[in-house]
């Protein structure tokens, strides 16, 4: 038992457990060959540099940012709680789910199908250079105008008046009832 200082001016071998009770203040580097335990939190002041991998085995509180330099990887879920910004592209290899709405700001290019399930809004035009096909009826609230010729092979049943400005040809008969 000392009760006092201990001051050692060369190297020191330790075979044993080194005990301290109180506060340890080292004025220079500790390096440590082996595995090394701490029973409780470890708490840095500067910066820190780890020159291979970190392996923590339960959840991990991080206050301040995370600048990321390499590619990382994630094997499991990753949650945000808050707004997230990707200042580049995002690839996704699997399906996605979006709970709820998506906002895109500028041109959006789909190279695939697009399958909608509810109904869609369009707030502008619709421009589509392929052929379109609807399996369904075509409901529209505001006047129509085709650019080039309309062909229906089915019957065609109009409500309203029909006004033809241009010449009108009739391969088949023509059954008016009414006055």
């Amino acid at each position: 038992t000392l009760l006092s200082n201990l001051n050692v001016s060369g190297n020191t071998i330790l075979t044993g457990t080194l005990a301290v009770t109180g506060p340890t203040v080292l004025n220079s580097s500790l390096n440590v060959t082996g595995a090394t335990y701490l029973s409780d939190k470890l708490t840095v002041s500067g910066s820190s540099t780890l020159l291979s991998d970190l392996n923590v085995s339960g959840n991990t509180i991080l206050t301040g940012s995370l600048a990321v330099t390499g590619p990382t990887v994630l094997n499991s879920t990753l949650n945000v709680t808050g707004a997230t910004y990707l200042s580049d592209k995002l690839t996704v290899s699997g399906s996605s789910t979006l709970l709820s709405n998506l906002n895109v700001s500028g041109n959006t290019i789909l190279t695939g199908t697009l399958a909608v399930t509810g109904p869609t809004i369009l707030n502008s035009s619709l421009n589509v250079t392929g052929a379109t096909y609807l399996s369904d009826k075509l409901t529209v609230s505001g006047s129509s105008t085709l650019l080039s010729d309309l062909n229906v092979s089915g019957n065609t049943i109009l409500t309203g008046s029909l006004a033809v400005t241009g010449a009108t040809i009739l391969n088949s008969s023509l059954n008016v009832t009414g006055t």
